[in-house]
């Protein structure tokens, strides 16, 4: 990916092309192997992380838990004027 806009300036420049890469946290230097294991998820951290690091897989999994009874959900639906 190139990088082309100079600060401050709403128009590219091409004297100033600036190359970004990713890398994976692995490929950090004195990236810890706890925080590796944590980014992966791997089974060895997941006593002590009870839920995964990737938010997407988080909102799933709380999401599935939520168990709200019918008048509550009638109240906020009243609330909002959201239909039943």
């Amino acid at each position: 990916m190139i990088s082309s806009v100079q600060h401050g300036a709403s128009k590219p420049c091409e004297e100033c092309a600036v190359e970004a890469q990713c890398l994976p946290f692995a490929q950090i230097p004195h990236t810890t192997r706890l925080f590796t294991d944590f980014l992966a998820y791997s089974p060895n951290v997941q006593p002590f992380y009870p839920h995964s690091p990737h938010f997407s897989e988080w909102a799933k999994s709380e999401a599935s838990t939520l168990q709200y009874d019918s008048s509550r959900r009638e109240r906020v639906s009243t609330i909002l004027g959201a239909p039943e």
